[in-house]
């Protein structure tokens, strides 16, 4: 589920960065695939072993994504905030 996640997450927010007309923030829906996640790491429930590269890529992408949406769509537009957020804390996740 987290991969499915991931890829979902890439998705949304590499459309949003290279053609953000007439896209949606999945704000909602993202919301409700990365809280369980993240509770799961705040409660210390780890997989054992090293973090592979394709996590630290995703993880580093989703990040930059966050900052360039939430800078290009500006402050004032909480959407953009929480979509913003919610990838920064996947990003955090994985």
């Amino acid at each position: 589920m987290l991969v499915a996640a991931t890829v979902l997450a890439l998705q949304t927010a590499l459309g949003l960065v290279f053609d953000p007309r007439y896209r949606d923030f999945t704000d909602a829906e993202l919301s409700a695939a990365v809280v369980p996640f993240a509770i799961a790491t705040a409660l210390g429930v780890r997989r054992a072993g090293a973090r592979g590269r394709a996590e630290t890529l995703a993880a580093v992408t989703l990040a930059g994504s966050a900052v360039y949406i939430v800078l290009n769509e500006g402050l004032r537009n909480c959407q953009a905030l929480w979509f913003g957020a919610v990838l920064v804390v996947l990003a955090v996740t994985i």
